[in-house]
């Protein structure tokens, strides 16, 4: 159980770190859109500030999907049904 509860906490400072990315990337999104209603950047900057959004998005639901199964597993190991 050992292995489970390092699991857990590595897939925790992984999600954490996602949802830091994921505030930036919010926030580059909404500069990125100000700056391009504003002319300042071509369509191609907000796309790639979209691309980088979508990855970030992308990434956090990767990640709280795996603390989520990281606690299914440890349940598990500890012979706990989960609903």
């Amino acid at each position: 159980m050992t292995q489970a509860g390092f699991k857990i906490s590595e897939a925790n400072k992984k999600n954490a770190a996602a949802l830091k990315n994921m505030e930036k990337a919010d926030e580059n999104l909404r500069f990125a859109n100000e700056a391009f209603d504003a002319g300042v950047i071509t369509s191609s900057d907000l796309m790639e500030a979209q691309t980088a959004w979508l990855s970030a998005n992308s990434e956090r639901i990767d990640a709280g999907i795996e603390v989520r199964l990281c606690e299914l597993y440890l349940n598990k190991a500890k012979g706990k049904m989960v609903q």
